[in-house]
């Protein structure tokens, strides 16, 4: 009792004045009681446990966060709200933010610790008794704790310490709410009762708020190699950080990567779970991270940075997406330039059939699940070359699209797809899957054009894994099954899909509308495809960096792809 109820005076209620509590004014035989409780239901991490084979004989309230709520109803001050009276209880040092996009979420802090799987951290918290020794961030979605000497030093006060922790915490709050604007209604009520806890990269087992707190409940940690962060394969309902600094801006997207493992297979991919084949990390660096910086060449979601300055290619905050729709019409957008640019670049191609700058994409001959594999050219293999039919038919990409180093990629890789490198074919495994940097592309081409439930979720899910009636001759989960899913008999083959997207912007090129940008330090004005199309001959040997600086105009014209290149 003296280590976990030295709670304000709630100790000296239970062994004098037992009888507020309802059910017995007995403090001997609760003692009595206590002192046979087994070793293990004295642990912290067993409080609950302990609460309910005595306590709970003798006091009314049936859980230890029932017990607190009980004793805010009996001794709260005149208009304090119950969230006040939880921070008033304990040292520990608790922020509290909101949902701005689902009220629902919006509950007392002490209801989330009347839930079992979180009910054994609510005595070590509360009775922490250093102040400033640990924070705590209470989000819809998350219980992020940390200790103050990780960051405390000469330049760094705990009042900025304190200013920090507001940051990241509503940083991380923005992360969920972008979730709750655009998931259905099936995967945000999943997403309402789901609750990770993330642990900041602790100190030594001597520091004030680890012995109150992370050592008690089992969540102190020593590094894991050069792991900056992880989920542990025994909880999905956890994240540990080891080697990175929760309050810092570098580790923002660190954090949606290890929520991205937290919420695929339930709330990111609608409840499927995860594609057979495609393992965790093909769902979160190159997709669901966000990109490192405002201008960065990574094609993936930010749904958690806030970009400044004017060489933004990403939307620059996540409230960039109030709905769905918003962020379907975004890629869409966002994809009708891609297509453009493939278009003038291709032209560039034909006119000088010179293969420096591109590599070709195949597929390996590993069966169900094959891996992509990125091979050189020959000067001879663009002879033939007269259209950009003909490139999306050898899968012609520009070189380092997967990144400058990479030749072979698999089914849990860390690797992203470069926005500013033409991306002709889409390959396509009728036995299974490919590998990862196809997975990444089409999972992006396919929400451009069909959306999220419509096209992204069926290609990367195990949706098409869970179908029955499969059409004869299929093979069952592979990329062709999929794209029968989502276009029916419409396309042959993917790229035949390809071949009709480059086909539609094609027929609207008379309509692009004219930009200007900067390149070079000169102001380049395009005011039909064909000016276009002569810069990309003009400049044929910088092609990255010309793709780059259009994206940021057009980025920037369109007011983040809010509006589209074509006149209606």
């Amino acid at each position: 009792m003296y280590r976990w109820y030295s709670i304000s005076n709630f100790r000296d209620k239970l062994l004098y004045s037992l009888a507020i509590y309802g059910k017995s004014s007995d403090s001997l035989s609760l003692l009595k009681d206590i002192g046979k409780l087994d070793f293990a239901n004295l642990k912290a991490d067993k409080t609950a446990n302990g609460y309910h084979e005595v306590f709970s004989k003798y006091l009314n309230p049936s859980s230890p966060g029932n017990f607190i709520e009980y004793n805010y109803n009996l001794f709260k001050q005149k208009q304090q709200n119950i969230d006040d009276f939880f921070k008033s209880l304990t040292k520990a040092y608790i922020t509290k933010i909101d949902s701005k996009s689902d009220q629902l979420v919006n509950k007392p802090m002490i209801e989330r610790f009347k839930q079992e799987e979180q009910a054994d951290k609510l005595l070590p918290l509360l009775t922490v008794k250093d102040e400033n020794a640990l924070w705590f961030i209470h989000t819809t979605n998350s219980n992020i704790s940390g200790v103050f000497s990780r960051y405390r030093s000469s330049s760094f006060s705990d009042e900025k310490i304190k200013e920090q922790i507001k940051i990241f915490g509503e940083s991380a709050q923005d992360y969920y709410d972008v979730l709750y604007r655009i998931l259905n209604q099936k995967s945000k009520k999943t997403m309402q009762n789901y609750i990770v806890d993330v642990y900041d990269a602790f100190g030594g087992k001597n520091d004030p708020g680890i012995k109150s707190y992370a050592l008690p409940i089992n969540a102190w940690r020593t590094h894991r190699g050069g792991q900056r962060a992880y989920m542990p394969t025994e909880n999905r309902k956890a994240v540990y950080f080891v080697a990175s600094d929760f309050l810092s801006y570098a580790t923002q997207p660190i954090l949606v990567h290890e929520h991205t493992h937290n919420f695929d297979d339930d709330i990111l991919l609608d409840g499927y779970g995860k594609r057979r084949g495609h393992n965790a990390e093909s769902y979160a660096t190159g997709m669901f991270q966000a990109p490192s910086y405002a201008s960065s060449d990574e094609l993936a979601f930010n749904f958690i940075k806030k970009y400044n300055g004017d060489e933004k290619v990403h939307n620059s905050s996540p409230e960039r997406f109030a709905n769905l729709a918003d962020l379907e019409n975004y890629y869409k957008n966002l994809f009708d330039l891609i297509y453009v640019l493939d278009l003038a670049e291709a032209k560039a191609i034909i006119a000088k059939k010179s293969t420096e700058n591109y590599q070709k994409l195949e597929l390996s001959k590993d069966g169900y699940a094959k891996k992509d594999i990125l091979n050189n050219l020959q000067n001879s293999d663009f002879n033939s070359i007269s259209s950009i039919n003909d490139l999306v038919d050898r899968n012609i990409v520009g070189s380092g699209v997967g990144g400058s180093w990479k030749r072979e990629f698999g089914h849990n890789n860390y690797i992203m797809v470069n926005l500013f490198k033409p991306y002709f074919g889409l390959l396509e495994n009728k036995e299974g899957i490919s590998g990862g940097l196809s997975f990444r592309r089409t999972a992006f081409e396919l929400l451009a054009e069909k959306g999220y439930y419509g096209g992204m979720v069926p290609y990367i899910s195990a949706k098409s894994n869970q179908e029955i009636n499969v059409p004869e001759g299929v093979v069952k989960g592979s990329d062709s099954h999929v794209l029968r899913m989502i276009f029916g008999d419409k396309y042959k083959s993917f790229s035949d899909f390809k071949k009709d997207m480059y086909k539609k912007r094609e027929e609207k090129l008379n309509k692009l509308k004219p930009f200007s940008f900067t390149y070079r330090n000169q102001t380049k004005q395009i005011n039909t495809f064909e000016d276009l199309e002569k810069i990309f001959i003009e400049n044929f040997t910088n092609t990255t960096e010309l793709r780059t600086r259009i994206h940021v105009a057009i980025h920037k014209k369109t007011d983040e792809h809010r509006e589209s290149i074509f006149n209606s």
